[in-house]
């Protein structure tokens, strides 16, 4: 019978065992490192500057802001709605009504010998409520 401490075991050498003892202790371990919602101890410390990347200020983003109260960002690929929604919250003490995602595809762009990539993006289009504004000049 071979002891091994979960530090000490990698997840291949942990299947070759036949039985395995799991205590209390490492039980609790598993629970502070796994919150009940799924989510990762990274994705819950993120600050929301490491969310929003920038804002848009192109003439379609200016007009939505100004005619119908919507907003524009750049914001991290793998943030969701959930995440946009507190940053904006935090970051410009306005409530949001409203988010919308779109993901920016990688494209290949110029000649068939000079080839480049353009990474791939998400915008959000974030709606605020009746009253609030950014100014984002």
């Amino acid at each position: 019978m071979k002891l091994a401490t979960a530090s000490d075991v990698n997840t291949e050498q942990l299947l070759a065992f036949e039985k395995i003892l799991v205590t209390d202790g490492a039980l609790a371990k598993l629970a502070e490192r796994t919150s009940a919602s799924g989510k990762s101890a990274q994705d819950k410390n993120e600050r929301p500057f490491d969310i929003i990347e920038t804002a848009s200020l192109t003439e379609k983003s200016s007009l939505l802001s100004e005619k119908q109260n919507k907003y524009v960002f750049r914001v991290r690929p793998r943030a969701n709605k959930i995440q946009i929604k507190q940053a904006i919250e935090k970051l410009f003490q306005k409530k949001c009504e409203r988010e919308h995602l779109q993901l920016r595809r990688q494209k290949e762009t110029g000649a068939p010998r000079r080839l480049r990539s353009q990474t791939a993006w998400k915008k959000a289009i974030v709606t605020l409520k009746e009253g609030e504004k950014i100014d984002l000049v």
